[in-house]
């Protein structure tokens, strides 16, 4: 195999687009969302469909989806442990096609996911997941021999000799999968500026404010309202709602009362740490890796694989031991090399683009993973794959993972945060934010309509009008805000590195959940 990694991120991304201002910049808003990034996108397509007048304003410190959507490996997974997550990644699919029937085009690839079980504690995890998918609706063909896992993804064999740990009585691996065909790759930077197209298409009153920093969240302490939000440069956006979808910066936003009083100027603290998410993408080679072939996820090897459109594949591998960092230095100018932290605010010292890519390994160590995960890749494909494979291309970038690998999606007036209300966290991803970004706005669209007395309405706009209202008597709606409560942690210094190797080794759990992008 030659495995000479280079950086070569042009190779996986299309140029980002300036999509920035294109009225005069308003003084005031219904709702502000920080952050230009897929789930921010979301939030405001939803946030318009739930109501077209609401006056919303998106502010980004740099270019729209130039963050973690920038790196992200852009898959739609369907399969998960937990049902709210299913519901989600279902959100995003429906709203992906009721974009395309606007004719906003997100470069979505509908290859389906080929998930699959080596051992006998996969195969029950993966009929627990295949059962919730199909009460949720989901179609999954299940279960898939050897021989036609074969047939979805030739490069593939499953039906190897295994090991001890492996083997069931006949020396065999399991070797059986679940596909569930409506799944597919999208690409990100395209389903982030399709979301800002679509909510345009709802409103003629969303505004977008690229290369715009937010510093802190103001308050009235009188009431405990929401005022507006507070900009780097001393400018201030007035408002009744703000949904903070700043990423791994989330939690650096400060709170200020509206006579200058800074009552959380060390930032909101959300307990979640960046933690690196990578991947390789081979050689053009269309004979071996066509377009059409499906997503792969090998949980007990810890890799997945989906195709590239013209012909190439993309290798996620997963770790035992995850790289996490501290958000406070990562991306500072000037600050990172010698590790001086930045204090609150979003944007106010740091670079996007350059926190992410400082998470990249070098070339010498992404050889190395390689190199010593290769075995056990090598496992479950067919002979002379990996032989032949040339690795030219390496990307990495951070992901906010929580500790129990759920979401943070809610408002911080419980707990110890006592937040303002109207202060509304949509992060802590744990790397599946592309998935379930329609989910992300789906719900903050339900929250900032409970704040504003319209309660968690139903969505226009539609043939599947309705698709993100309530969910009605089952108790999922209220279940779901509990999961994803941000408050649900009694730990205060979420900065320190016990709690960050927490958060690390959630990431590595992950493919047991198969909750990934």
């Amino acid at each position: 195999a030659s495995w000479v990694v280079t950086r070569a991120r042009t190779a996986v991304r299309p140029p980002l687009l300036s999509m920035g201002v294109v009225r005069a910049c308003a003084a005031s808003a219904d709702v502000v969302v920080i952050g230009g990034g897929v789930i921010g996108m979301s939030a405001a397509y939803h946030l318009s469909r739930t109501d077209p007048t609401r006056r919303i304003t998106i502010i980004e410190r740099g270019q729209l989806g130039n963050g973690a959507t920038h790196k992200s490996a852009g898959m739609m997974v369907s399969l998960s442990g937990c049902p709210y997550k299913i519901r989600m990644a279902s959100d995003t699919l429906r709203d992906i096609k009721t974009l395309g029937r606007l004719g906003i085009d997100v470069g979505f690839h509908q290859v389906g996911t080929l998930r699959v079980a080596a051992t006998k504690q996969r195969a029950a995890e993966l009929a627990n997941e295949v059962r919730l998918a199909q009460e949720a609706g989901v179609e999954v063909e299940w279960p898939i021999d050897a021989v036609r896992a074969a047939y979805l993804a030739p490069y593939l064999d499953i039906g190897k000799p295994a090991t001890e740990a492996e083997g069931d009585d006949s020396g065999q691996m399991v070797a059986t999968a679940a596909f569930v065909p409506g799944d597919g790759w999208v690409d990100p930077t395209l389903l982030a500026q399709g979301y800002l197209h679509g909510a345009r298409r709802h409103s003629e009153t969303i505004e977008l404010r690229s290369n715009t920093a937010a510093e802190s969240v103001i308050s009235d302490r009188s009431n405990g309202r929401v005022r507006g939000v507070g900009l780097v440069d001393g400018t201030t956006i007035e408002c009744d709602s703000v949904v903070d979808a700043a990423g791994m910066w989330a939690g650096m936003l400060q709170v200020r009362s509206v006579d200058g009083v800074t009552y959380r100027g060390g930032g909101l603290s959300l307990p979640m740490t960046p933690t690196r998410s990578h991947y390789f993408i081979t050689h053009h080679e269309p004979k071996s890796f066509p377009p059409t072939m499906p997503n792969v996820i090998v949980p007990d090897a810890r890799f997945y694989t989906r195709p590239e459109a013209a012909g190439a594949m993309v290798i996620g591998l997963q770790e035992k031991e995850s790289i996490s960092g501290d958000v406070r230095t990562l991306g500072a100018f000037g600050n990172e090399a010698a590790g001086k932290r930045v204090g609150g605010g979003v944007g106010a010292k740091v670079d996007s683009v350059a926190a992410h890519d400082a998470a990249e390994a070098s070339s010498a160590e992404a050889e190395e993973l390689l190199l010593e995960m290769s075995g056990d890749i090598e496992r479950f494909l067919a002979d002379g794959v990996l032989e032949r494979l040339e690795i030219p291309h390496y990307i990495a970038g951070w992901t906010t993972y929580t500790p129990d690998g759920k979401y943070h999606i809610g408002d911080l007036t419980g707990g110890n945060y006592r937040g303002p209300k109207g202060l509304f966290v949509a992060s802590g991803c744990n790397g599946s934010g592309l998935s379930s970004a329609g989910g992300y706005g789906r719900i903050v669209a339900e929250l900032v309509g409970e704040v504003g007395g319209g309660g968690p309405g139903v969505e226009g706009g539609g043939g599947d009008a309705g698709a993100g209202g309530n969910c009605g008597d089952d108790g999922t709606y209220h279940a779901e805000r509990e999961a994803f409560d941000p408050t649900r942690f009694l730990i205060t210094d979420f900065f320190a590195e016990p709690f960050r190797r927490f958060c690390a080794a959630s990431r590595g759990k992950k493919f047991r959940r198969s909750d990934l992008d």
